[in-house]
């Protein structure tokens, strides 16, 4: 018959805070998986995707940080510490995608206030400033979705 001693440190061994030498370079492993996955979503637009635009049933962050919030409620510490973890992970590079949108929105606007400054009547200027407003529209549509986001991940 098992020792109970050995069923909790079975119990508490697991890939993310284990030491032993096979297991040790999975937590950078995950952190670099989470932070690829969300700058290729991000790049894909997967990543600013919402229920009416998504050609899926739910976009997939919603779904990944519903599985990761239900997950950590679990009574197994493995799977809650894990999970909860990965949930941060996730977050975190979403702020990193917020500042890098943030830059990109700041940019955008300063190109719209140049087209702007040099004014015109034409045609050839109006079609300038209607495709500078939409890079414009378009990024900070991006900055609110990232903003939503992550208030969802706090909220659940």
């Amino acid at each position: 018959m098992e020792d109970i001693a050995d069923v909790k440190v079975a119990a508490a061994a697991y890939p993310l805070i284990s030491k032993t030498k096979a297991l040790k370079p999975f937590k950078t492993n995950l952190d670099l998986f989470i932070s690829l996955l969300i700058k290729t979503m991000a790049i894909s637009d997967t990543l600013y995707e919402e229920a009416e635009t998504t050609t899926h049933t739910l976009p997939l962050i919603s779904i990944l940080l519903t599985w990761l919030n239900t997950m950590s409620s679990s009574p197994l510490r493995p799977i809650r510490h894990t999970s909860t973890y990965i949930a941060l992970k996730i977050v975190t590079e979403l702020c990193v995608q917020a500042g890098d949108i943030s830059k990109e929105l700041n940019l955008k606007q300063r190109q719209k206030d140049m087209e702007a400054k040099k004014g015109g009547v034409g045609p050839a200027f109006q079609k300038k400033m209607k495709e500078a407003e939409a890079k414009v529209k378009e990024v900070h549509g991006k900055k609110v979705r990232l903003e939503e986001i992550m208030k969802d991940s706090f909220d659940t």
